[in-house]
């Protein structure tokens, strides 16, 4: 089994016994902020193995646009959880992802050529 195979079972494992064995009115602050660190963790490695599916496996540059792809969902799973999201804030968040995968492509096209 692949290593990143391994860190998304054992990293959904310690999610659902997270979750199952805790209260979150009984914990401190800290261990609050626990879940949503493991479901990064999952999601930017199944990002990363499915960008890296064809060469083999993820690769440094895979897991960082891995990183880039969970960081998404992951701010609107926080700001959800806090009350926060709105319409608007999906619609800013949205166009700020975009403005910074478009300058993050030229930077690597200019850098490359």
């Amino acid at each position: 089994m692949k290593r990143s195979h391994k860190v998304i079972i054992i990293g959904a494992a310690a999610l659902v016994l997270l979750m199952g064995t805790t209260q979150p009115s009984h914990v401190p602050s800290l261990v609050l902020m626990v879940p949503f660190v493991i479901l990064f963790v999952i999601l930017s490695t199944a990002a990363a193995s499915l960008l890296g599916w064809g060469q083999g496996g993820p690769t440094a540059k895979t897991l960082r646009t891995g990183a880039f792809i969970a960081a998404l969902p992951m701010l609107l799973l926080v700001l959800q959880s806090l009350g926060q999201l709105t319409l608007r804030d999906v619609a800013t968040i949205l166009i700020l992802f975009s403005l910074t995968y478009f300058y993050i492509s030229k930077i690597k096209a200019s850098t490359t050529s």
